[in-house]
């Protein structure tokens, strides 16, 4: 999903949800998994879970 649809799914604010979201890449336990344009021109990127053992 993308920050925004996360955002909106479980009604976080998307300044908040960026953050969680950058410290879950950096312990690895998510990743951008592509990265996808909207009709405005921005870049979307899409998250998916690292699929580890913990």
């Amino acid at each position: 999903m993308s920050a925004g649809e996360l955002a909106e799914e479980l009604g976080l604010g998307l300044n908040t949800l960026k953050y969680n979201l950058d410290s879950l890449i950096e312990i690895d336990m998510i990743r951008v998994s592509e990265v996808k344009w909207s009709q405005k021109g921005r870049k979307i990127k899409v998250y998916r879970p690292v699929e580890k053992k913990l």
